[in-house]
């Protein structure tokens, strides 16, 4: 029987794939006060493991998520107000989400490379966004 390999971060159960990690996530330490944010804007639940490995607590504030996945780390961390995205492209979201975002100082938690014009999209259509 030929083996699979699965080309992912997310470990398999299944003893009879390979599971090869094509990339390393290094959480920075960071402070932040989330109270200072009108929203939170997440487009990868790795934002939350940010938050828990940075000891931020969740507080009453609403969570954009780019997914559903994104949006089960949300709930699981601890928020609880979250809209899901109806489509997971960056640029996509960020369009979606503008109109509910205008004039609002939202945090966005990234990671250091991005594929989209996502944080753009929002500044230039008047999102108050760190």
């Amino acid at each position: 029987m030929r083996k699979i390999y699965l080309v992912s971060n997310t470990k398999t159960a299944d003893e009879s794939v390979v599971n090869l990690s094509v990339s390393k996530i290094e959480f920075l330490k960071f402070e932040i006060n989330l109270s200072d944010f009108d929203a939170l804007v997440a487009t990868s639940k790795n934002a939350f493991k940010a938050l828990k490995f940075n000891g931020i607590l969740p507080i009453n504030l609403p969570v954009f998520a780019i997914a559903n996945s994104c949006a089960t780390a949300a709930r699981e961390f601890g928020f609880s107000e979250i809209y899901t995205g109806q489509n997971a492209h960056g640029d996509d979201f960020a369009r979606e989400i503008l109109p509910l975002l205008k004039g609002k100082k939202v945090l966005y938690l990234k990671g250091k490379d991005s594929a989209s014009n996502f944080l753009e999209i929002l500044q230039k259509g008047g999102v108050n966004i760190k």
